[in-house]
């Protein structure tokens, strides 16, 4: 405040001492000087002029502490704009990575289900540049069907409104020979008002999997088909004696069905006891970790072989295969011998 009063009683008292003497050569020879004109207002004249240009310098310092301020916010506002930009770039091609990175196929489609973005891994489903891809039908582009495939999640997660999930089988997929099985989702994708726009569709190949379980299944009862055929009767037990598995020998040896022995303790169908018996041979194994046996004559005077054997998987061994084998016609031959 002080430096602009200070400018401009310097500016008043420069014109009154210049002005006026360029006011009295302008006056001089015209004959008509008088005492007013001659010192009142050349000096008049000049304080004014000198305030005014004082006034000036005020107000173009003024804004131009006006206008550095102004852009220097501008600029500031400029360099976090960039920043954020920037920021934002990386945070796509972060995702964007991530996204390619993944081995299921994820597509964002639109509510006609034309494929908007796709990641990386189409192009190795389809053999085609992702770029060729975007537009089409997502149906058309892996089947080549003109309509959504059977059991397709999107067409039911249109009514529904809801993530919905398939499993789809498939025998013509582009760039795959054979059957194939995929796990579908779909996640629908709503506006403000509640309406769908978009979906996103996650895909996974499991025809891996799908063959494994088959293979496992075909096993299994390869398995069991060979557990049934024996003549013994085999079971799996428990370290409290209960059995947990059977196979169908037990019908000719005990007139039980593996259904009705399963969840029974073994000294109840075998010895008709509510208690194990003194010597048995799964108290054995579970202290000695390998085959216990023994052998029993029965109330209707059948000799049976009982052999326990425990199921070794790492060091928890908390199951056991529990075999009963008919050796009356053995004994038999030894007495007879």
């Amino acid at each position: 405040m002080m430096d602009s009063v200070s400018y401009k009683l310097k500016f008043a008292i420069l014109g009154a001492l210049i002005v006026p003497c360029f006011g009295r050569l302008a006056l001089h020879g015209t004959g008509s000087e008088t005492d007013f004109y001659r010192y009142f207002v050349p000096l008049f004249i000049g304080g004014l002029t000198g305030y005014l240009i004082g006034l000036m310098r005020d107000i173009w310092v003024a804004t131009n502490e006006d206008l550095k301020m102004t852009n220097k916010v501008l600029q500031k506002e400029i360099n976090q704009h960039i920043q954020t930009e920037q920021s934002l770039r990386e945070n796509e091609k972060q995702k964007k990575a991530i996204l390619d990175a993944s081995i299921d196929s994820i597509r964002l489609v639109d509510n006609e289900m034309r494929i908007i973005w796709a990641n990386k891994i189409i192009e190795k489903q389809l053999g085609k540049d992702r770029k060729k891809i975007i537009g089409n039908y997502c149906y058309g582009a892996y089947t080549g069907r003109n309509e959504p495939c059977p059991n397709c999640p999107t067409e039911k997660s249109r009514k529904s409104g809801k993530i919905e999930f398939s499993i789809l089988c498939e025998e013509n997929v582009k760039g795959i020979e054979g059957k194939t099985y995929w796990s579908d989702y779909t996640v629908p994708i709503k506006n403000e008002s509640g309406k769908i726009e978009n979906f996103i569709q996650v895909s996974r190949n499991i025809t891996d999997l799908k063959n494994a379980e088959k293979a496992l299944a075909n096993a299994r009862k390869q398995w069991e088909t060979t557990f049934d055929a024996m003549s013994d009767w085999v079971c799996v037990i428990n370290k409290d004696h209960e059995i947990t598995q059977s196979n169908k020998a037990c019908e000719a040896l005990i007139n039980l069905s593996p259904d009705q022995v399963v969840g029974k303790h073994c000294y109840e169908i075998v010895h008709s006891m509510d208690v194990p018996i003194l010597g048995c041979p799964l108290e054995k194994a579970i202290k000695t970790n390998r085959l216990e046996s023994m052998e029993f004559k029965t109330g209707d005077n059948r000799w049976l072989q009982v052999t326990v054997d425990p199921i070794k998987i790492g060091t928890n061994n908390d199951r056991f295969v529990h075999i009963v084998r008919d050796i009356t016609e053995a004994k038999e031959r030894e007495n007879e011998i």
